[in-house]
């Protein structure tokens, strides 16, 4: 039985300290700190010479030629990716091929069966001629390209009918653009754009509404492929979270009471 912490029979001691010392770097705790449990690495080291049985860099192997494994290196040490990998496959032939499987992240009997049937059939992913599509640079049939139209499609209506608030949320942003002093690619790429661009004097005839010590904008537009945000009631300060960092503070304004100001003045 394959589990989280299994080790071939191979893995030097170095080898598989250099692995833990890797991970309490990248989760910044101890392993020492972590509960008894299923997400807790206890060490087993798996017996040698057992033909009959996968060991854990042929599992890795298996499950990244298979494409449950992508981009990983074999190093006979199932940690927290090999775990996933496993439960992935075991969930894939749960859900998709819809025979009996439990994604536990156990590469048991069972488990091995079922790879063992694939490489010997050498069945693929649904997902594998996408991949191979986006290796040819091409975007391939699929769930990720349908969503892709679908986005294309939005985004194609925003630009030949913009709503009232879009226009004005595209046009406040260049007006800041332009009176920015620090380039940004952000600025840059906007001002050679000209479905982005609107009038200054929309925003002229915009109005605020102010009170005491905050504004409240709230606006959401996506416009030729970039999102700006306003969507805060800040103290003295009106912020487009997802504009360049000269941007981040567009405004500064004087506040009274149930005052009004217009933007682009």
């Amino acid at each position: 039985m394959i589990e989280l912490g299994s080790i071939d029979a191979d893995v030097s001691d170095s080898a598989y300290k250099a692995y833990t010392s890797t991970v309490e770097q990248l989760t910044r705790r101890p392993l020492a700190d972590i509960a008894a449990g299923v997400d807790k690495i206890v060490v087993k080291r798996l017996p040698a010479n057992t033909p009959a049985i996968m060991s854990v860099a042929q599992v890795q192997q298996a499950l990244k030629n298979l494409g449950f494994f992508p981009n990983t290196s074999i190093d006979g040490i199932c940690g927290y990716r090999t775990q996933s990998a496993i439960r992935l496959f075991q969930e894939y032939v749960r859900s998709v091929e819809k025979l009996a499987s439990t994604p536990d992240g156990q590469f048991g009997p069972k488990s091995q069966a079922h790879l063992q049937r694939w490489l010997d059939n050498k069945l693929q992913t649904v997902w594998a001629p996408i991949i191979e599509a986006w290796k040819n640079g091409a975007t391939g049939p699929g769930e990720y390209a349908d969503w892709i139209a679908l986005l294309e499609s939005v985004k194609q209506q925003a630009l030949a009918s913009p709503t009232r608030v879009q226009k004005t949320s595209s046009a406040f942003v260049e007006m800041r653009c332009r009176g920015s002093s620090t380039t940004s690619s952000f600025c840059s790429s906007k001002a050679s754009s000209s479905n982005f661009r609107a009038p200054l004097n929309r925003v002229r005839q915009t109005t605020l509404q102010v009170r005491r010590f905050s504004y409240r904008v709230s606006t959401s537009t996506t416009l030729d492929g970039i999102k700006a945000n306003t969507s805060h009631s800040v103290p003295g300060a009106l912020v487009c979270s997802s504009c360049a960092p000269a941007a981040t503070n567009i405004l500064m304004m004087p506040i009274s009471q149930k005052a009004s100001s217009r933007m682009g003045r």
